[in-house]
């Protein structure tokens, strides 16, 4: 058979020019799908038209389009995002940098796909499903070993789902969680679940909708465990998970709230039918297809075990640095107190415990600093209560999972029917500054017993997320492609006593530096500042992100970041 193409020009620079992907390669192609691209086709011979014929197969309708071009911007061009840490009432931004463009991130990609197990047993029927984002969706989450801890990160993706509605229902935004706990289809994975489906409690959709409507509806049940290895149910709080479901605004750094895309307000009319909804669509007559989650799991409660442990070894007593008042607790009338930590209880509640309880931040939790709470108790009974409090303070990792014990109190109080006692808890940075080294914030908890009615036992917990050091990071003058930047650091030391050893800083950020460079810096004695200056040199124009990453003795990931306008150089 004789050879009838020569050879075949794909154009990468002009194509990958319209198609923006010229910031990945010039050399190779890469198009995106949905728009037309040019290629020519070099022959053996003459070719006539009119006496042979060139069949060329191509299929249209493009699953993940988007007709916004700010929000193309901002979800398939953009390199630098945010992510947001801490609780749900201490939000902390920090830069991320995607370097979705840097070299060879397209081959990265295609290589970590290679290694899911479908491509494993089918190389060629795996590489041909993936022009389907829901299969993609699919194998990207399963790449995970099963996970024990109650914690999950998950991102979402948009793409079409004509496999749940014919018009369009469920298109739009879907969650991939790639930490899930459960198997789908016989594997450890999460999604697409359509985040319109989880708000309307659509549990009986695929991919795994129950499980991700679990996830933002859960009631949360705290266990006493008693020595004997009992456990006694003795908090549940229907609103403790679910709050400020937070992602970058389109085209700025502001934070957006989508909690109301995943649910309606908690303890409204609505969010208990929708809640309803959802458990008699997961127990009616549903589909027993291959991807429903595993039977017996229960999708609407979260469990934690609390383990509370009394010991005679308390901090030291504040009565004597505090100058507001002599005395650890105060008794007031009036201003009624709302009930629990982190809950607000919907009306279809039963009615609060005779004591209800929440903590106050004295003033803002400073890493380096003493923290200082108030623990507030109220009683809606009609006697005097003789109350047992115990106090303990834990660090805790980004995902929930607690490091090491920091202190535990305990204390007798009295209180009196329809007054306040405010109960002053301080923990010194002398206690936490170890634990807290590669840990995120401190869980503190009060379980609170009656003494006369020992059954009746009273929980609070609150998540104190530190503020870290200030840190000052700049660019001078204007910046060029090729041609040095300067830049400044500053960062003060708010250690009154001690020294900052073992500091280095850590720079980053794509089309500014081609890898992480990282500077030791001298010690930095206390209250003493530390003015840093660096250069680099730009390799890519367009709007860019400088990180720098401070790190030392006494404190872990100090982040700051600033925008670099990066302008083509002239010569």
């Amino acid at each position: 058979m004789r050879q009838i193409f020569k050879g075949v020009d794909l154009h990468p620079k002009n194509n990958n020019f319209l198609h923006h992907t010229s910031e990945i390669s010039v050399d190779q192609l890469i198009v995106r799908r949905g728009q037309p691209f040019k290629l020519t086709l070099n022959v053996a011979q003459p070719f006539g038209p009119k006496l042979q014929q060139l069949h060329i197969t191509a299929k249209t309708g493009d699953w993940v389009y988007l007709k916004d071009e700010s929000e193309i911007k901002e979800y398939v061009m953009n390199e630098q995002g945010v992510i947001y840490k801490g609780s749900q009432r201490h939000i902390c931004p920090g830069a991320w940098d995607f370097g979705q463009f840097e070299d060879n991130m397209v081959e990265i990609s295609l290589l970590i796909l290679d290694l899911n197990l479908k491509h494993e047993k089918d190389p060629a029927d795996d590489v041909s499903a993936r022009c389907n984002p829901i299969y993609v969706s699919r194998v990207v989450s399963a790449m995970t070993e099963g996970e024990k801890r109650n914690y999950h990160v998950w991102v979402e993706a948009w793409m079409r789902r004509p496999d749940l509605s014919e018009d369009g229902a469920f298109d739009g935004w879907q969650v991939v969680d790639p930490t899930p706990q459960e198997k789908s289809d016989g594997i450890f994975c999460c999604g697409p679940a359509p985040v319109k489906a989880i708000l309307k409690g659509e549990t009986n959709l695929k991919y795994d909708i129950p499980f991700v409507f679990a996830e933002v509806n859960a009631d949360c049940i705290d266990w006493l465990v008693k020595a004997d290895g009992s456990k006694l149910n003795i908090f549940s709080d229907t609103a403790r998970v679910g709050h400020n479901i937070s992602t970058k605004s389109v085209g700025s750094k502001k934070r957006l709230n989508i909690t109301d895309s995943y649910k309606y307000r908690e303890g409204t009319e609505k969010e208990r039918e929708v809640f309803r909804y959802a458990q008699s669509n997961m127990h009616g007559d549903e589909d027993e297809d291959e991807d429903e989650i595993e039977e017996g799991e229960d999708d609407d409660e979260t469990e934690d075990n609390v383990a509370v442990e009394e010991t005679d070894d308390a901090i030291p007593s504040d009565e004597e640095e505090d100058d507001e008042s002599e005395e650890e607790e105060e008794q007031e009338a009036g201003n009624e107190t709302p009930e629990g930590t982190d809950a607000e209880t919907p009306t279809s509640i039963p009615p609060p415990p005779p004591v209800t309880m929440q903590f106050e931040e004295v003033s803002p939790p400073r890493n380096g600093k003493d923290v200082r709470l108030k623990l507030l108790l109220r009683s809606e009974s009609s006697s005097v209560r003789s109350l047992s409090i115990n106090i303990s303070v834990q660090a805790m990792t980004y995902d929930g999972f607690l490091a090491a014990n920091i202190q535990t109190e305990v204390k007798d109080k009295i209180l009196l029917p329809g007054k306040d006692l405010r109960v002053r808890i301080r923990v010194p940075f002398s206690a936490y500054h170890k634990p807290m080294l590669d840990c995120d914030s401190l869980k503190v908890s009060a379980l609170v017993t009656d003494k006369e009615r020992p059954d009746n036992m009273y929980l609070a917990v609150d998540d104190v997320v530190l503020i870290d050091p200030p840190i000052s990071l700049k660019v001078k003058g204007s910046a060029k492609v090729n041609r040095a930047t300067r830049g400044e650091m500053i960062f003060m030391n708010p250690m009154v006593t001690e020294t900052l050893t073992n500091c280095t800083l850590t720079f980053s950020g794509s089309g500014l530096m081609k890898e992480e460079v990282e500077v030791k810096l001298p010690d930095i004695k206390p209250n003493n500042r530390l003015r840093v200056n660096f250069s680099f040199i730009p390799y890519k124009c367009g709007k860019r992100t400088l990180v720098a990453d401070f790190d030392c003795s006494t404190f872990r990931d100090i982040k700051a970041s600033c925008t670099v306008n990066v302008q083509p150089s002239r010569f």
